[in-house]
């Protein structure tokens, strides 16, 4: 496979190819058979790309080490989008963001004093010539690999990446590894600042579009937020001429954080009028290569995710967490599926020489750009005002709902006609050969298409009116009727078909059929999942043969889904008083943070003996501590990302002043920055403490990712319970667990011995979590790690009062029907 591009498109053996993307986060996701449920979905969305990045992190524990097996083998990952044929967008870093810890740079970097990670240091450029060397290892290892895969069509250096002057040195270097181990495809960097960075050095300039970030307000009530899309076209072509447009990240979601406003509300955010209004706004300045940032959501399972979010990493995508399809799942296959019936790969933007007529036109935007390949224009028209508004455009008049955006047909020539103007958008078309096609239309309210240049046409007795040479085709929304007309001009045949409103959203074209009904489709096309019984219409266009499908749901048994029965034990016997702690770690050069002591885990333990009563300490850690003194709780303190300075008092009653005593920090580290605005390597644990009076500590450091769960001694708690997981055929049943009434403030849930969620009651606004098919099994064991509050541990004391107040329900979130397709289509 060839890759070229000039400055309209990418040319992929010689075909001009528009890039419609989707991002996935393998490592978010990690197993074969979820890739390929989730790769499957992006295909039957109309995606031709699916844009992956590869974490670094994530792959090498150790310096010289890489793990490419199991649910890291990656070779398997680009089977799958090879056997799907999807085009792939390789992001190797080596940084990636991704709010992933550390930004997807390996922790055994932070400690390095002999490099500069990614040769900055805060935003002041540093070259460094080992850190170069370390990455061209990682190129080289993940090159090897995707040299072997012929569909990879774009390669990315680094991310996001900038310094105070932008200095080139960096990104050239990179680019020059890149080039010298065989790379042939177009080499890209993106640029969140719109500012031109590294445009010269790279072969395609790609920018980052995220319209809405501040996800307090809703984006309806600030239409400014589309100016810089809406001048895109021109702020691109400063900085280049010869490359296509591309926006290598284009808003289809936003992450959530700690203390945020949760998934379901940032859904409502991002639901269908979002993604239409902003992938059809970078669609009016010319954009052929788009990547919709993020396509599906994951969970941020073990120690990825950066110190920002919490465990889910739903994203708001087109596809959940859970792999379920969002409203904006259904509106980019719309688009999709439009962009696939008429490739918009070459187009340039012509002045409108007709009025636009409207009542409130200051928030009306509008575009015409011309289509080569089509021989065509087409009228991009957004309304970002709160009501309908009556547009006049020539001698038409036609309605344009508030906040919405649409492409609309003029002087666009097929088979058998000519569409002189549409009201109407196109959803997509099937074209069975090179003389018979059916286009698909979606009503809406008033909307008409004026047809001309054919010989002959049969309205199928829907209404018509003719004006001059020209046929208008009059559509009302209210009908649930599928309507069909059809055109001919010699052996040729156009049939327009429009689609009720109300079909829309679950029409799918499949085997050169039109499929209505189903609520998903995976597995390549071959499998539609339903949720409830429904009647399904498959329309064959070919043969004009319309079938009614009675299709029927089976009970979904899911075993009683409360779990009670609990076993509990102590853990973590390290915080007990007078624990042999001789052997651990001293700390670096009086440094406590975790980096000068090269302990990346998530807890970290510090220890120590003083002589003497102390009065008072004060500290800063990140980010929650539980302080013990003589192994009595004294002090705690939940935090997030915030360096506050603490400082209390220390109860003398609980201090000997005949023999030493012993303090015991506990400091849970929720992860290091992503590094955008600040360096990845920003320590974390202990990182100020002193004391009044000044006593010398003699302190012992200890990490701790995985407990010794049996010892049954210790200040924390792990509770443990079985459920069975029934084997359910034909069925896509993602599970959940759900909290009921959960009485404590911080825990950790591990299911089947992997960590997968991270629950901070005061700061968390994750109602339940998803548990990862990836992971599940049919014997299933789920454990709660409790590190308990003051309150909470005397509680805990009474074992048989604590179980009564856990309790769980694990229970599918949603249940389709799976059904293969290939009969259905066949009968």
């Amino acid at each position: 496979m060839t890759v070229n591009f000039d400055n309209y498109s990418l040319i992929i053996d010689g075909k001009r190819t528009f890039i419609k993307s989707s991002a996935f986060h393998y490592f978010r996701n990690p197993d074969e058979k979820v890739w390929y449920d989730r790769l499957s979905k992006i295909k039957a969305a109309g995606y031709n790309t699916v844009d992956l990045y590869f974490n670094w992190a994530y792959h090498s524990d150790k310096e010289g080490c890489y793990d490419f097996t199991g649910k890291k083998d990656i070779r398997k990952l680009l089977h799958i989008a090879k056997e799907l044929e999807l085009y792939v967008t390789a992001r190797p870093g080596p940084y990636i963001n991704a709010e992933v810890s550390g930004g997807g740079l390996p922790f055994w970097l932070f400690n390095r004093d002999d490099l500069v990670i990614r040769c900055r240091s805060g935003f002041e450029f540093q070259y460094s010539e080992k850190f170069i060397s370390l990455v061209k290892d990682w190129y080289f290892q993940i090159i090897e690999i995707l040299k072997n895969y012929n569909n990879i069509i774009l390669f990315q250096v680094e991310n996001e990446f900038s310094s105070d002057e932008a200095e080139p040195e960096y990104i050239q270097e990179l680019y020059n590894i890149v080039k010298e181990t065989g790379i042939n495809v177009p080499i890209f960097h993106n640029d969140p600042f719109y500012a031109g960075l590294y445009a010269d050095i790279v072969d395609i300039y790609a920018v980052d579009a995220y319209p809405t970030i501040n996800i307090s307000n809703d984006w309806r009530q600030f239409p400014e937020q589309f100016e810089v899309l809406d001048n895109l076209e021109e702020m691109i072509r400063l900085y280049t001429e010869t490359s296509p447009l591309f926006i290598s990240e284009l808003q289809a979601g936003w992450f959530d954080k700690w203390n945020g406003i949760g998934y379901d509300k940032i859904r409502e955010l991002f639901a269908e009028k979002h993604i239409n209004i902003i992938t059809k706004s970078a669609l009016s300045q010319g954009v052929t290569l788009l990547n919709h940032y993020l396509g599906v959501g994951g969970t941020s399972w073990g120690c990825l995710p950066c110190d920002e979010v919490y465990s889910s990493y739903d994203f708001a995508a087109s596809i959940s967490e859970e792999g379920l399809l969002g409203e904006n799942y259904f509106k980019a296959k719309e688009i999709n599926y439009f962009l696939n019936a008429f490739n918009l790969s070459e187009t340039e933007a012509v002045s409108v020489q007709y009025t636009f007529i409207c009542e409130n036109s200051e928030k009306l935007y509008h575009k015409l750009r011309k289509d080569n390949l089509n021989n065509s224009h087409w009228l991009f028209l957004r309304n970002l005002n709160d009501k309908v508004e009556i547009i006049t455009f020539k001698n038409y008049e036609f309605a344009i709902d508030s906040y919405e955006m649409k492409i609309l047909p003029l002087g666009l020539n097929l088979n058998a006609c000519k569409i002189a103007f549409s009201s109407l958008e196109i959803f997509g078309a099937i074209r069975t050969d090179e003389n018979y096609e059916t286009i698909f239309f979606m009503a809406d309210k008033g909307g008409f298409i004026e047809v001309s240049d054919y010989d002959d046409f049969d309205s199928r007795n829907f209404p018509f009116t003719t004006i001059d040479d020209k046929l208008q085709l009059i559509i009302e929304d209210n009908s649930t009727d599928l309507k069909t007309f059809e055109f001919k001009k010699g052996n040729k045949i156009t049939k327009i078909t429009v689609l009720p409103a109300e079909m829309v959203k679950y029409s799918w074209i499949i085997n050169d059929k039109l499929v209505i009904g189903p609520e998903l489709v995976t597995s390549n096309n071959q499998v539609i999942g339903i949720e409830k019984n429904k009647e399904l219409i498959v329309l064959d266009t070919a043969s004009d043969i319309k079938k009614n499908v009675n299709l029927t749901v089976s009970e979904c048994n899911f075993p009683n889904s409360l779990i009670e029965n609990w076993e509990v034990k102590k853990i973590i016997p390290e915080l007990d008083n007078n624990y042999n702690f001789v052997d651990w770690q001293n700390i670096n050069d009086n440094s406590f943070d975790c980096i000068k002591n090269n302990i990346y885990d998530e807890f970290i333990i510090y220890k120590g003996n003083y002589d003497g009563i102390l009065k008072s300490c004060e500290f800063i850690a990140k980010h929650n501590i539980i302080i013990f003194l003589n192994g009595k709780r004294i002090f705690e303190n939940y935090s997030l990302n915030q360096e506050e300075t603490i400082s209390f008092d220390l109860d003398e009653s609980v201090q000997y002043s005949d023999k030493q005593n012993e303090i015991t920090l506990l400091v849970q580290n929720l992860g290091f920055d992503k590094g955008f605005n600040l360096d990845v390597n920003s320590p974390r644990g202990l990182l100020i403490f002193d004391t009044i009076p000044q006593n010398k500590i003699e302190w012992k450091i200890k990490g701790i990712n995985h407990f010794e769960l049996n010892s049954n001694e210790g200040q924390a708690f792990k509770f443990s319970a079985k459920f069975n997981a029934p084997e359910v055929l034909n069925k896509f049943c993602p599970l959940v667990l759900k909290f009921i009434d959960l009485p404590f403030q911080n825990l950790s849930i591990y299911f089947n011995g992997i960590k997968i969620a991270q629950y901070i009651k005061e700061f968390s606004p994750q109602p339940y979590f998803y548990l990862p098919e990836e992971f599940l099994t049919v014997n299933n064991k789920i454990e709660l790690l409790i590190i308990p509050t003051n309150h909470e541990y005397q509680h805990l004391k009474d074992y048989n009062s604590a179980k009564m107040n856990v309790n769980i329900k694990i229970e599918p979130i949603r249940c389709y029907e799976l059904i293969s397709i290939t009969e259905l289509l066949e009968s």
